[in-house]
C-alpha cells in the first residue's frame, strides 16, 4: 500500500507533455496509478467546493478536462474518464451521506478484499 501511495504522489502533477512540474516525466514514463490519479484530482478539485472557489457546473468540470488533453492528461485515460464521468457524478450528487457511506464501505470491500 505504501508503494501505491509514494507511486501516486511522486507522479500526480506530472503533466502529460513534461511541462512544468518537478521531475518532467512525460507520457508513459508517469505512472499508471499517477495519471488516473491526475484525472480524478483535478475532477474533484472542481467539482468540490473550496475556501477559495464555489463549485463548477458538471459541463463546465468536462469542458475544461477535455482543454487539458493530450497537454496536462493521458488522452486515453481522460475519454474513458469523460465516459462514465457523468453517471458517476449523477450518482454521487444525488445520494445521501448514509448510502454514501454504504457505497464507500463497499467499495473499500471490493476493492482491497476486505
Amino acid at each position: 500500500m505504501e508503494l501505491i501511495a509514494n507511486e501516486v504522489t511522486a507522479g500526480h502533477h506530472e503533466k502529460w507533455d513534461s511541462s512544468v512540474y518537478l521531475r518532467g516525466l512525460a507520457g508513459q514514463e508517469i505512472s499508471l496509478l499517477a495519471r488516473i490519479f491526475t484525472i480524478v484530482g483535478v475532477f474533484n478539485a472542481l467539482c468540490s467546493e473550496r475556501l477559495y472557489k464555489e463549485v463548477l457546473p458538471f459541463n463546465e468540470v468536462m469542458n475544461i478536462l477535455r482543454k487539458g488533453s493530450e497537454r496536462h492528461f493521458d488522452q486515453e485515460f481522460l475519454e474513458t474518464s469523460c465516459d462514465i464521468a457523468n453517471g458517476i457524478y449523477g450518482t454521487i450528487v444525488n445520494t445521501s451521506e448514509a448510502e454514501m457511506k454504504e457505497l464507500m464501505k463497499n467499495m473499500v470491500r471490493r476493492h482491497f478484499n476486505l
